[in-house]
């Protein structure tokens, strides 16, 4: 069961890795606050998710977004067993350096905490509570290609220090805690569309486990000039 339960937690914070590209402040134009909102599905070796992200942005630099999603597991450890989880992930960020007309380049430095609940046939079958929680700290680094007036084009890599954990006890109070830390590795291409829509395939790295991720979302700015 420690193997299973570590490779639940590798799983879902390599799901939730996906939250960190949600930075929306580089979306908007200096000084501007604004809101976003994302859907967002995610992939790797042992789990599918799917996800969504509401955010606000101050100044086009600070962003505090809220993220839930779902994710269901396929691994033989649990004999074909249902299996899934749901996780509540708050971040937050701050865009240290803006592309310029001197300078396209900017950097993120960003934040998250991820709260994971599990269920499933494959937990009470083997009489068995399970809950966790990650965080990540890090920063990524990208690029502001403006390709003409309707699209906009936002290449970034992303590194980050991660860890996870998840507990498991069952039906006499017996624990196992399983905690896992890595370096998490980030990579997107962001795709702005007419300033309001943008879509995001990503890819991130974690323990070995290789997650793919596509997002879609708007940004709406909410100060006037």
């Amino acid at each position: 069961m420690a193997r299973a339960i570590a490779l639940l937690v590798i799983a879902t914070f390599s799901m939730m890795s996906a939250s960190l590209a949600t930075a929306q402040s580089l979306f908007f134009d200096d000084g501007d606050n604004g809101i976003g909102f994302n859907v967002g599905l995610s992939r790797n070796r042992d789990a599918t998710g799917f996800g969504a992200n509401i955010g606000y942005t101050v100044n086009a630099r600070l962003d505090i977004s809220i993220g839930f999603s779902s994710t269901s597991f396929d691994q033989p450890e649990f004999y074909n067993r249902d299996l899934s989880s749901q996780e509540f992930s708050p971040s937050l960020g701050y865009a240290v350096i803006r592309p310029s007309r001197t300078s396209n380049f900017g950097l993120e430095i960003r934040g998250s905490y991820t709260f994971v609940s599990f269920s499933g046939s494959a937990l009470s079958a083997a009489g068995l509570e399970m809950s966790g929680d990650s965080y990540a700290l890090g920063g990524e680094v990208y690029q502001k290609h403006e390709t003409s007036d309707m699209l906009e084009i936002y290449p970034a890599i992303g590194v980050y220090y991660g860890r996870a954990s998840a507990t498991a006890t069952d039906d006499a109070g017996n624990r196992d805690e399983q905690v896992v830390t890595d370096t998490l590795i980030t990579a997107r291409l962001s795709l702005l569309i007419d300033k309001q829509v943008y879509i995001t395939p990503g890819f991130s790295a974690f323990d070995n486990i290789n997650t793919f991720s596509l997002t879609v979302g708007l940004v709406f700015p909410t100060n006037t000039r």
